[in-house]
């Protein structure tokens, strides 16, 4: 063979070496930034240390097709390689440690091993387009699409999700707290301050509200803040629950309008019990068998409309036209869950609102 020919062939195989070099490459970063490679490394299934993809399928980051890397890598292309970098840190790690050091380690994980970045990149707006102007965030081609977290756009993916805004928006489920006012006031605190793991990898043994009214109550009343007898300072949804107006819709008010919180909720780690009742009424068992009843009926209820609530929702994102009837009914709905009484801060009041939630969803599947 003459020397051009075989400095043609080297040339091809150094460019077919490079293309194949190239695309397994990238095949290979797909695959590790997966929760499937994840869990070579973390693979128990069970919650807690080296269960951690275990936990996250149980997640509503899961739910909403939020992976790994969308969590423990800030936005961004580049950053994500920085992290697939530094992850060689972790393959060291579990070459050198045991399996009883991994789970202390795990453990106790670092208060940077989720950047708070990442969390509002997707819970907010002027950060997430913020952030999209002063940094590089995807190249070019689908193949070369890496994680999902680096193609969010808000307010069309948190709206998406059915989320709000968390520094413009002071009601969090049930509870008037402003995100803005603590990430501003309080440079200490990180997301990670009060969710732990409970979003991304729950245990479900765990009491986590119980665990984050403690962290509540901690620094309130070291800062003379908001005592327990304030209750209507977070609690503005359910106070307005038992006043018969919520969200427009208007009834009567709760027969225990009157009586102060602390009257039936004896202490903020534990909710009313069906004796609670009897006690107050001097033993009359049908007062506690009313707490028992109010409670079924409404989750019975509650369970039905969650079926039409997922059907309207589908049908909801098809058809533009339907997606603002589908928000109010989806708005009420919500403020009933997150009133989170099933019925005894208001019974007759919450079916009332129910009903109407329950009309709107059916008349958004008969369009």
């Amino acid at each position: 063979m003459k020397r051009g020919s075989k400095l043609k062939l080297f040339f091809v195989i150094i460019v077919l070496l490079g293309i194949i070099g190239f695309f397994g490459g990238v095949e290979a970063l797909h695959y590790s930034s997966s929760p499937q490679f994840c869990a070579i490394c973390h693979p128990k299934q069970k919650p807690g240390p080296n269960g951690e993809v275990f936990s996250w399928k149980q997640s509503v980051h899961a739910k909403a097709e939020v992976e790994c890397l969308d969590c423990h890598a800030k936005p961004g292309v580049i950053n994500y390689f920085i992290r697939k970098v530094t992850a060689a840190k972790d393959l060291y790690t579990q070459l050198t440690h045991s399996p009883e050091e991994l789970d202390k380690m795990l453990a106790h994980p670092s208060k940077h091993a989720a950047p708070e970045e990442s969390c509002l990149f997707c819970h907010t707006d002027k950060e997430n387009n913020e952030w999209r102007k002063t940094h590089f965030m995807t190249l070019p081609t689908e193949f070369l699409h890496f994680r999902m977290l680096d193609y969010v756009k808000n307010p069309d993916f948190r709206e998406k999700h059915g989320l709000k805004d968390i520094m413009t928006n002071d009601e969090v489920k049930g509870y008037n707290f402003s995100h803005k006012e603590h990430m501003e006031n309080f440079k200490e605190l990180t997301c990670q301050s009060c969710h732990f793991e409970s979003t991304g990898h729950p245990d479900f043994s765990k009491n986590y509200p119980l665990m984050m009214k403690k962290v509540c109550f901690k620094c309130h009343e070291e800062n003379d803040g908001p005592s327990n007898d304030e209750c209507t300072t977070c609690h503005a949804v359910q106070d307005e629950v038992r006043h018969g107006k919520l969200l427009g819709q208007k009834g009567d008010e709760d027969v225990m309008v009157d009586l102060e919180c602390t009257e039936c909720h004896k202490s903020f780690e534990k909710l009313p019990e069906k004796k609670t009742c009897i006690e107050c009424h001097d033993g009359d068992e049908e007062y506690g068998q009313n707490l028992v009843e109010w409670k079924a009926e409404i989750s019975a209820k509650m369970e039905k409309i969650e079926l039409l609530y997922e059907k309207a929702k589908a049908k909801s994102e098809k058809t533009p036209s339907l997606q603002e009837q589908f928000k109010k009914a989806e708005e009420l709905y919500n403020a009933v869950k997150n009133d989170g009484s099933k019925g005894v801060h208001n019974f007759e009041f919450i079916k009332s609102v129910l009903n109407v939630a329950e009309k709107q969803f059916k008349k958004i599947l008969n369009n």
